[in-house]
């Protein structure tokens, strides 16, 4: 029973007697968010991919002539405009090696939108600030360039993989090539050469190319199913859950799909860590006595006779196409499993878990053209020997020993090495031999088997991983100064600055290979005669090679002979280039 008129009306009073009137305290303003940088990677890490701002950015806005200040470059620690998160239309102006697009928003504030292109029109919701910028990610392109293409993958903008599915492929290309030009631009202007960047070679396959597929998924609790396999998600620290990637091959996909089918919604009863799946693209090939494998492999054998058995280079038979006819394809998925490959008639198998390259239906092309310009240099240099300093499994040793007289692979890796034994036997190549030690350590491995080259006769080929090669494999480069270089790399950054110190020819190499003023190296000795630089307040130690390995003579500079580069990862940023270097 409720109560009545009369008590409601005196609990209604008592209230009021006892109200305290708080003062109306004023909210407090948002806290600042932290301005976003660019990853603290080194800069020898850094690869086109993680080139956000086109190179000549601040030429770019300038030429606008704008009557106002542009925050980016006249005051960077400004606030941004923007409350994040806020929608905004943006007109694109400018293009990064990346694929990312750059627009001037609310008060000349610059805006750095994924997936675009110069002169479109696009909405995009702007998500973080950095010093001077926003980054915002692309929601809708209401004024398409014609340069556009629709995207073959559906995760296209969300995945951190691809960054230019939008671009026509031909355009693609010129971009790239602009890129390899502009890096190289100082070095072949401060040589005098007339030595220009070659066209891009293409990939004869655009999509279903990559031979190497690596999702993975995070830890997660006890009971949690696995709800996400895929790759990094762009502009977040999470894993875009991905069921289908066309670049890789379609035998790939069809065995991730099988198994996502066993993964996906599996829920152990404990604990789970996160882990990364593999699967590599492999070939069953025909017996090597079938009637097939000796009609494949008959030009090969024609061209690894000796040099006393024939009197000049075998003529360079054109590259094959990729995968061949009679091979069966199937999928690796154990890293400790074995690969198998054929490479313009060179049989080739590795374990999984060893890098080789992942597009297979460009390396005919790229085999064909080192050894066109290494068979250049000797007739006209008379080279017998030739160095693969980052062997892996051999294929750069194999594909040019017809060539020389003697070729040696170095490799760090001890399975590779065996590997790479077990494919010159299976090629029937006699005239290379593998060693296993670290190619910063290369001439230590050659003299210890009493092979010691003669440098004015000697070509080294280098490819070494995206960071570029380490400051020690450059000194022992730079003192045994061979007569040819040849410089393979995916990372035309990192190419740039080695290539640099060869083509210079003063100063202490360890200095120059991290772009350091030598005047600021403290030089002191350590364990065992070995070197200790400090370098930017980081120990590097050099271990002294021996007297006997690399002898002592006056270092002669390079010149590049020949940069030509090629499509090895279409639909990306980046690219494999090959540089040629020769000493007189």
């Amino acid at each position: 029973m409720s109560d009545g008129p009369a008590v409601q009306g005196r609990q209604l009073a008592d209230a009021q007697r006892f109200t305290i009137d708080l003062p109306v305290l004023p909210k407090e303003p948002p806290k600042p968010q932290r301005p976003w940088r660019a990853p603290r990677k080194a800069s020898r890490e850094l690869t086109p991919n993680d080139n956000l701002f086109p190179a000549d950015l601040a030429t770019k806005l300038r030429a606008l002539n704008l009557p106002t200040p542009i925050p980016y470059l006249d005051d960077p620690a400004a606030a941004s405009p923007y409350v994040l998160p806020e929608t905004a239309t943006l007109k694109v102006f400018a293009t990064s090696d990346s694929g990312h697009g750059v627009a001037l928003g609310k008060d000349n504030w610059l805006v750095l939108v994924p997936t675009v292109l110069e002169g479109e029109t696009v909405v995009a919701r702007i998500y973080r600030d950095g010093e001077g910028f926003s980054i915002g990610e692309l929601l809708e392109v209401t004024e398409k360039s014609p340069l556009r293409v629709d995207a073959q993958c559906k995760y296209f903008g969300r995945c951190g993989g691809c960054g230019l599915q939008h671009l026509r492929y031909d355009e693609q290309l010129r971009r790239k090539g602009k890129m390899v030009a502009r890096a190289y631009e100082g070095l072949l202007a401060d040589a005098g050469t007339k030595v220009t960047v070659e066209p891009v070679v293409p990939s004869p396959m655009q999509y279903g190319y990559r031979t190497k597929m690596s999702p993975h998924y995070e830890q997660r609790r006890a009971g949690v199913p696995l709800t996400n396999i895929g790759f990094n998600e762009r502009g977040r620290k999470t894993v875009l859950d991905v069921d289908h990637c066309p670049i890789v091959t379609k035998e790939i996909n069809v065995a991730y799909g099988r198994a996502r089918e066993r993964l996906i919604l599996a829920a152990n009863p404990s604990y789970t860590l996160g882990s990364t799946l593999l699967f590599r693209h492999s070939l069953l090939l025909p017996d090597q006595n079938s009637p097939a494998a000796r009609l494949r492999l008959a030009p090969l054998a024609d061209a690894l006779k000796s040099p006393q058995q024939r009197r000049q280079l075998a003529p360079l038979t054109s590259p094959t196409s990729w995968p061949p006819a009679e091979a069966k394809p199937l999928v690796i998925t154990e890293g400790r499993d074995i690969v198998t490959d054929s490479i313009n008639g060179l049989t080739l198998s590795y374990p999984a878990h060893s890098f080789f390259q992942t597009n297979s239906s460009i390396l005919p092309d790229l085999l064909t053209h080192i050894r066109s310009q290494l068979r250049a240099t000797i007739a006209d240099h008379g080279l017998t020997t030739a160095i693969d300093a980052y062997c892996g499994a051999g294929i750069f040793a194999l594909a040019c020993a017809a060539d020389f007289k003697n070729v040696y692979g170095i490799e760090v890796d001890a399975k590779s090495i065996d590997w790479a034994s077990k494919n010159a036997t299976a090629n029937g190549v006699k005239n290379v031999t593998f060693y296993k030690g670290s190619a910063e350590r290369i001439f230590e491995s050659l003299d210890r088997a009493a092979t010691f080259p003669d440098p004015d006769r000697t070509a080294v080929i280098m490819d070494p991983p995206a960071k570029g090669a380490g400051p020690d494999f450059m000194d022992q480069l730079y003192r045994f100064n061979p007569k040819v270089v040849v410089y393979v790399s995916c990372n035309v950054q990192s190419q740039t600055r080695d290539l640099g110190l060869l083509m210079d020819g003063t100063g202490t190499p360890m200095a120059t290979a991290v772009g350091e003023d030598r005047r600021t190296l403290a030089n002191r000795s350590g364990e065992n005669g070995s070197k200790v630089l400090y370098i930017g307040g980081n120990r590097v130690e050099l271990k002294q090679t021996r007297q006997s390995d690399i002898p002592h003579r006056p270092f002669r500079p390079y010149r590049i002979a020949n940069v030509q580069p090629f499509d090895m990862f279409p639909q990306t940023a980046q690219l494999e280039t090959v540089v040629v270097l020769v000493r007189d």
